[in-house]
């Protein structure tokens, strides 16, 4: 079997792949977001769940990054293609967009806007959460996850020539039909040696350490599994707790990250640029320099090849025309960050950016 990098406009060489942002988002809704955290939140004299994002709110907006229905909907592809134009500006050449089933959108958008910009667009074929699932999902058994994203790989999704090149799980609770596909989605990588990237939560120690084991249990490759996002379960999300016990600032805690490294899987530290406060439920998300804290640790201890960066960009705030700074966040700061403050030599940030994406991205046809 030849081996390929699979685009949503056709197979390229794995040396084509360049600088590659290995978590990603273009065209994307994701309504349940507000739906699930707004509820429980106190309420804002001057912001409804309909309002768009402006100048007067979006200082809100961005410390509670999920208050409204405009905030967390990526749908306007013409301003989507912007962004993406300015990740290949600043330097950046493919990215893997790890939008799947519960929050997919507008495939024939992203083909267009990885026409038109010339980046290497990279889709997934799989499963966000369950409580995204459309209806249909729910009660299937292994095989039928199993026969969905195979007839995906080979013929294209939702009815367009565009071919995932990679496969996404995500997990809420881990449920058992969470569970299911991600069997079918590792039994996929054993035949193909395609990665699989796993979607976690603050609270999900346990659940991605089942995860691994149970992917890794069906025979897959340690080495093609991406742990989503870790940083996120790095850093103590309680505002109640900071407030009340300044003790727990000092939460720099390698143990858990190091016991995924000893499982031999690949670990993506996110969410450049990407607030995840939630404020008004008593939550906060970790900052940028604490994130490459982290990555800067384990480069230490020589674990470079298996690690990977991107920003996951899923709020409009978050976009340059939302008032963030979109896909630069990760080809400006933390590029310049890693080469002037932490000193990282360019064989470990083309290993990080290039290298690793490469051998994540390439698998048998």
């Amino acid at each position: 079997m030849a081996k390929q990098v699979m685009t949503v406009n056709g197979p390229i060489r794995p040396e084509e792949l360049g600088f590659t942002s290995m978590h990603e988002h273009v065209l994307m809704t994701a309504p349940f977001m507000y739906e699930l955290w707004y509820e429980k939140a106190m309420d804002h004299p001057f912001l409804g769940p309909n309002d768009p994002t402006t100048l007067e709110n979006i200082s809100y907006v961005r410390h509670n990054c999920m208050a409204t229905y405009a905030a967390v909907d990526l749908q306007n592809a013409d301003r989507m293609l912007l962004e993406v134009e300015d990740f290949k500006k600043t330097g950046g050449d493919s990215m893997l967009d790890c939008t799947a089933v519960g929050i997919r959108v507008n495939t024939p958008g992203i083909i267009k806007i990885g026409r038109r910009t010339g980046v290497n667009i990279i889709a997934c074929t799989g499963f966000y959460m369950s409580l995204t699932w459309p209806k249909k999902f729910y009660g299937l058994g292994i095989d039928d996850y199993y026969k969905f994203m195979i007839d995906e790989i080979e013929n294209g999704i939702d009815g367009t020539a565009a071919r995932p090149g990679a496969l996404k799980i995500g997990l809420s609770d881990f449920n058992e039909q969470e569970q299911k596909a991600l069997k079918a989605a590792a039994r996929i990588s054993k035949e193909n040696e395609m990665c699989i990237t796993i979607h976690t939560m603050h609270e999900s120690r346990e659940d991605v350490h089942r995860a691994v084991d149970i992917a890794l249990e069906e025979g897959m490759k340690a080495e093609n599994l991406i742990i989503a996002h870790v940083n996120l379960t790095c850093f103590e999300p309680s505002m109640e707790k900071l407030i009340k016990d300044p003790a727990s600032w000092n939460c720099f805690d390698p143990a858990y990250l190091q016991s995924l490294f000893d499982k031999g899987v690949t670990l993506s530290f996110e969410y450049f640029g990407n607030s995840t406060d939630h404020e008004m439920n008593g939550r906060i998300g970790p900052q940028d320099w604490a994130t490459l804290a982290y990555l800067n640790y384990f480069v230490d201890k020589g674990y470079a090849e298996r690690i990977v960066m991107g920003d996951d960009i899923c709020t409009d705030m978050c976009t340059r025309r939302g008032g963030g700074e979109g896909y630069t966040r990760q080809t400006i700061f933390a590029i310049n960050t890693m080469r002037h403050y932490m000193g990282l030599s360019e064989e470990v940030i083309n290993t990080i950016t290039r290298k690793n994406p490469k051998r994540l991205l390439t698998y048998k046809a």
